[in-house]
């Protein structure tokens, strides 16, 4: 009777410690498997279309939109980050709300990686003042930081900044405060769908693509919102060969 007992006990236990690690995967997880039969056949379509996936291919669960305000930078405190720095010529450019441009020299010329650390640590200070999250994400002819929330990337948030001569340095700050996710949360279309779509939009047929580089989700202010506050939506990044882009909308409709 003991054995028979100790043989549920432990059928018993299999069963929840199963159940727990399926919910776990496919419903609390950001990321959850996408089905083997609907990769394999949206990989062998776009084969077929003669382009090559060259990024990860993932799922996501239900996600909230992003709230965003308005931001002004203070020019007096914004200008203290820059004089922190070895550099000249300062001539910097704060709009009423969401932004600046600014243009500088350092003092003398340096190498990639000295340049990129000093730009580094400017940023590092422009997050400690407005509270963002801007974040390196690509380096290769100039530095792109964009501002992550939750681990997605708000897209109208950027930092771009370009240098010319190993000295010149030109910056370009975009910034609406984040405030967070709002509303209900919505099903994500699936990556198949969405490269079906993409398959199909003529500006990409266009421009024949043969490689797409980079497929992710991320977050994007949509100009057509109309509520008494500002949102962002999820939206795909479908980088292909190398510098087009394009965004389509991650909501299943």
């Amino acid at each position: 009777m003991d054995w028979e007992r100790a043989k549920n006990f432990c059928l018993l236990f299999l069963f929840l410690l199963n159940a727990f690690l399926f919910v776990s995967i496919n419903i609390f997880g950001d990321k959850y498997k996408l089905d083997i039969d609907n990769k394999i056949a949206i990989l062998d379509l776009l084969e077929k279309n003669n382009l090559k996936f060259d990024a990860d291919l993932k799922k996501f669960s239900p996600k909230r939109n992003m709230s965003v305000v308005d931001y002004k930078f203070d020019f007096d405190s914004l200008k203290k980050i820059f004089l922190n720095f070895d550099v000249k010529n300062i001539r910097l450019n704060v709009f009423d709300k969401n932004g600046f441009d600014c243009d500088f020299e350092l003092k003398k010329k340096l190498g990639i990686k000295e340049i990129k650390k000093i730009c580094d640590d400017i940023v590092a200070q422009i997050n400690f003042l407005s509270e963002a999250n801007f974040v390196l994400d690509k380096w290769e002819n100039n530095f792109v930081y964009y501002d992550r929330c939750d681990g997605f990337f708000l897209m109208d948030n950027f930092i771009d900044i370009n240098f010319y001569d190993n000295r010149e340095i030109k910056m370009k700050c975009r910034y609406k405060k984040i405030n967070g996710f709002v509303g209900d949360k919505f099903e994500i279309c699936s990556p198949d769908l969405v490269l079906y779509e993409f398959i199909k939009c003529d500006d990409v047929i266009k421009k024949e693509p043969k490689v797409i580089n980079k497929f992710e989700l991320v977050y994007k202010i949509k100009d057509d919102f109309k509520k008494n506050f500002l949102a962002a939506e999820p939206m795909y990044l479908i980088i292909y060969n190398s510098s087009y882009e394009k965004y389509l909308d991650a909501y299943l409709k």
